[in-house]
């Protein structure tokens, strides 16, 4: 297959020995061009376009696999490379390893890189779903946007079967590999004449996983205690010798994050894996396998009360990461943002804070929705962007508040016409808290004596809410603004944010997403500020 488009190379993006990665004329594909290519290249190429697997994910906009999409030629139809989905983000290091992490995604936390494991795995699972295997399987041809949604790059250097009728003739083999992530059976071998097994995989992608969940280090790494020099990883992922293995001689070091604050299901499957897996690959737990528990153990988190960018597994009872901070003297390798903030039961509330972190670097918690296909984790997180194009919903009530000189004395209402609502229509009143303190006034319509309809709540505090309300709460479609201009606008239900609503600093940032009783899905931020 080849495309009968013509195909315009504006500006080259990348280049290795190999071939070099283009910007095209083609909005959101890129071509990648080969220097030279073999025959057997191009029929490879020929059948992964023949034969894509789902690159889709929950987002329509995300591609997860970004897999060859037409064959290129020259104008003497020589085939010189592929169009394929542009995508973009960080490599797994910069979110994992927390000093790449502290410049390039300072709000990833625990909860955010379970979620980009999980992600990972799935992405493994849909390519052997096809009988395709990765083979050179390592973090660099893995990446992770803001959401924690997973892209694979490289993907013409897969193993790809050859299938006619059904039967697998030969497979289209992968050349390459990876120190480190290379499983015991496979070092030292020549790639180019081995056939990968989806077992392979799974060494590597366990590998991965760990990298992701204990702080970038890998498996077989520690302090040697057994005799002469130290051998490389290599050669302790040949001897099976990784940090938990019977009788290891590598012990932990005061930088290793232990196994045990882990899910107890996760601590199993990396035994599985790195230890009977040594000796019998087929034991090591495979990507699907590696998904289901995964979800369990994200399922499992729970937060911090000291420290929002925090959270620990169930199983493990406490905060290891508050442990971790002690043990290194203040140094917390997931940058902290505070503690949770909890409202006061008053009517009104100061304007929550924005986590004080770099726009373009915020990557922050999330929460796991699984697609009917059951292909990918979708972590809807809060990733701020400028509010120069932002489209707001139309509000159907714009009442004018009155302007705040008439509410400077909030200790007392001046004005005893205003203490008794009207029983339905138009009208204004004052509210007080229970110890008989004016705290605002609410100017709109009322149904039973409540407010029910348009209306506005403009609090002694400056805080101001234009818009719905149902049996005295905000309910419905509203906008809030507080006094340092920071605004809500979106949907209310009972007095809290709670719906589809968007978040705007005064700085003109904004997050936009599904808010629940007040909290924004997958996020710190919290808007509990209702009448």
């Amino acid at each position: 297959m080849k495309t009968d488009r013509k195909i315009e190379l504006r500006k080259q993006l990348k280049k290795s020995g190999e071939a070099s990665i283009w910007e095209t004329n083609i909005s959101n594909l890129v071509a990648k061009i080969y220097h030279s290519m073999m025959p057997e290249q191009i029929e490879k190429l020929n059948t992964m376009v023949a034969n894509k697997p789902d690159i889709s994910t929950l987002s329509s906009k995300h591609i997860s696999i970004a897999w060859p999409d037409e064959i290129l030629v020259d104008e003497e139809e020589r085939c010189v490379g592929f169009l394929m989905p542009y995508v973009d983000g960080k490599t797994l290091v910069n979110v994992y390893n927390p000093i790449k992490r502290e410049k390039e995604a300072r709000g990833v936390n625990w909860r955010y890189l379970y979620g980009v494991a999980a992600n990972t795995a799935l992405i493994v699972k849909a390519l052997h779903a096809k009988q395709y295997v990765v083979g050179d399987i390592k973090p660099e041809n893995f990446l992770v946007n803001s959401e924690a949604l997973v892209s694979v790059i490289d993907t013409d250097s897969f193993q790809i079967p050859k299938l006619t009728e059904g039967e697998l003739l030969e497979v289209y083999r992968c050349p390459v590999g990876s120190k480190e992530f290379t499983p015991p059976e496979l070092i030292g071998a020549s790639f180019i004449d081995s056939i990968r097994l989806q077992a392979h995989d799974n060494f590597g992608l366990a590998v991965i996983i760990y990298h992701l969940l204990l702080g970038g280090k890998h498996p077989f790494s520690g302090r040697w205690t057994g005799e002469g020099a130290d051998p490389s990883i290599d050669d302790l992922i040949h001897q099976g010798s990784w940090l938990y293995a019977p009788n290891s001689k590598l012990q932990v070091t005061s930088g290793t994050i232990p196994l045990e604050i882990l899910h107890p299901k996760v601590q199993e499957y990396f035994h599985q894996c790195f230890t009977q897996g040594h000796s019998n690959p087929n034991a090591r737990p495979g990507a699907e396998a590696w998904f289901r528990v995964l979800k369990e153990a994200y399922e499992d988190l729970a937060d911090c009360g000291a420290e929002i960018n925090h959270q620990y597994s169930k199983h493990y009872g406490r905060c290891y990461w508050c442990e971790m901070r002690q043990k290194l003297g203040g140094h917390d390798i997931f940058v902290p943002l505070g503690p949770k903030f909890t409202p006061s039961k008053e009517i009104h509330f100061p304007a929550p804070k924005k986590n004080s972190i770099p726009v373009k670097a915020l990557i922050g918690a999330g929460v796991a929705l699984t697609s009917a296909a059951g292909l990918i984790v979708t972590l809807n997180l809060s990733s701020f962007q400028t509010a120069e194009t932002l489209q707001l919903p139309t509000l159907p009530c714009r009442n004018e508040p009155l302007p705040p000189s008439d509410f400077e004395d909030n200790r007392l209402a001046l004005n005893e016409d205003l203490n008794r609502p009207p029983a339905s229509g138009r009208g204004s009143t004052n509210l007080y808290n229970s110890t008989g303190l004016y705290v605002a006034r609410y100017d709109g319509e009322f149904l039973n004596s409540e407010r029910n309809g348009c209306g506005t709540l403009t609090f002694a505090s400056g805080t101001r809410y234009v818009g719905e309300f149902r049996n005295d709460k905000f309910s419905g479609l509203g906008e809030l603004t507080w006094k340092n201009g920071d605004r809500y606008v979106g949907e209310f239900e009972n007095g809290k944010c709670h719906g589809r609503g968007t978040y705007i600093f005064a700085d003109k940032t904004f997050t936009s997403g599904e808010w629940r009783y007040g909290d924004k899905v997958g996020s710190n931020l919290t808007c509990n500020y209702g009448g």
